[in-house]
């Protein structure tokens, strides 16, 4: 029915000529699969399978956006809610101004952290107590207890609302999402969004999952472009062994995350009836946010030209420059190159998944020969 051979042809060009160890796509119309392909090892000695494991990184992010819509809907939290109502101690964050303290946390929003303009940024590295935390309370240090940290001792980049930039924003938005449900965030992605679609190789614990389900990871060295092996795994984004990253902390099978790409293409119900989101509130989610009152966006995309920033998911304005999905069309990307695409105005879905950081600095904006075919082979 659909002709899928230039998809094809670029995922083995991937693999074959720019070094992409292993890779995964599928493609679901009307909700579902219509096209799968892998190729390369996900190991030494094993080829990439159906229940290959990906960490997906900042491909976390759209779930923690669905739940935190979810409790919206539920007239649970609002996007005018301040954060300090759920996290007393951001009452107190401060920016910086003419060498003073100014407090402007009492003006940061639910709506902030999901339009990443709260001012918070993404050191996780060099965070002094951040990093006092992880030498001392690293084995018992929750969701709740990382995220009071960010602002503790250290400046907001800016006061709310003023621009955007990439950070924190939605493991703040995590923890809020446990407070508010009374459950872990694991468990409230499990109870409301994955058991509901059922997607079963997904999640944060680790624990009793062999490292050989994983694929092996991958890193672009900055200087040569080589792709290298990665050694560090996925510690830097675990800030403590307790911490649930709602920005970035879920691993999936291709196949698994693809069920929620699926179901948010349909505009939040999966193909057999299944509903985790009323489609006005996925179009509020995709709803572009950045010009109505960020004063200054700063937004660049690694999908390209064209994205502006919804309630935490790119969303296409512009598609004039000859992208083929249309405007609506929302999704992220994760830093080992995975990538979701869901369009609801023609019910298309797509999940690519790599496992190769600062992909970026080898492949540029990769993802978008695999959107552009696709659209062209489903003729829409």
């Amino acid at each position: 029915m659909y002709d899928f051979t230039e998809i094809k042809k670029y995922m083995d060009y991937l693999h074959t000529e720019r070094g992409v160890p292993c890779n995964d796509v599928i493609i679901y119309k009307d909700g579902l699969p219509v096209y799968r392909y892998m190729t390369g090892k996900m190991n030494a000695s094993q080829p990439v399978n159906n229940k290959t494991l990906y960490d997906l990184y900042s491909c976390s992010k759209p779930i923690t956006v669905t739940a935190a819509m979810q409790l919206i809907e539920k007239g649970k939290l609002s996007l005018e809610d301040k954060v300090s109502k759920y996290l007393p101690e951001y009452k107190n964050a401060f920016i910086e101004e003419n060498g003073d303290k100014v407090v402007v946390g009492d003006s940061m929003t639910v709506r902030h952290l999901l339009t990443m303009s709260a001012g918070l940024d993404y050191n996780r590295d060099n965070h002094p107590a951040i990093l006092e935390m992880r030498k001392d309370r690293y084995d018992v240090a929750t969701t709740r207890d990382v995220v009071s940290l960010f602002i503790k001792d250290y400046p907001l980049s800016f006061r709310p609302g003023e621009r955007f930039q990439y950070s924190l924003c939605h493991d703040v938005l995590g923890a809020i999402i446990e407070i508010v449900s009374g459950e872990s965030l694991g468990e409230y992605f499990k109870n409301h969004i994955f058991e509901p679609l059922g997607m079963k190789n997904i999640g944060f614990n680790r624990d009793n999952i062999s490292k050989e389900a994983f694929a092996d990871k991958f890193i672009i060295d900055n200087n040569t472009k080589d792709v290298l092996p990665e050694k560090k795994g996925i510690d830097s984004f675990q800030i403590s062994k307790k911490f649930e990253s709602g920005g970035a902390g879920l691993f999936a099978s291709t196949e698994d995350y693809g069920k929620f790409a699926a179901a948010m293409s349909l505009g939040g119900v999966s193909a057999d009836g299944v509903r985790i989101l009323k489609s006005e509130t996925v179009d509020l989610m995709r709803t572009p946010q950045m010009g109505s009152y960020v004063m200054n966006n700063k937004f660049s995309c690694a999908a390209g030209a064209g994205y502006s920033y919804g309630l935490g998911v790119r969303t296409m304005v512009d598609n004039s420059q000859g992208q083929k999905s249309s405007i609506g069309e929302f999704g992220w990307d994760g830093a080992a190159g995975a990538y979701i695409l869901m369009d609801p105005a023609k019910k298309v879905a797509i999940v690519y998944t790599q496992h190769i950081l600062n992909w970026p600095a080898r492949f540029g904006e990769m993802h978008n020969p695999i959107r552009d075919a696709a659209y062209t082979a489903l003729g829409c």
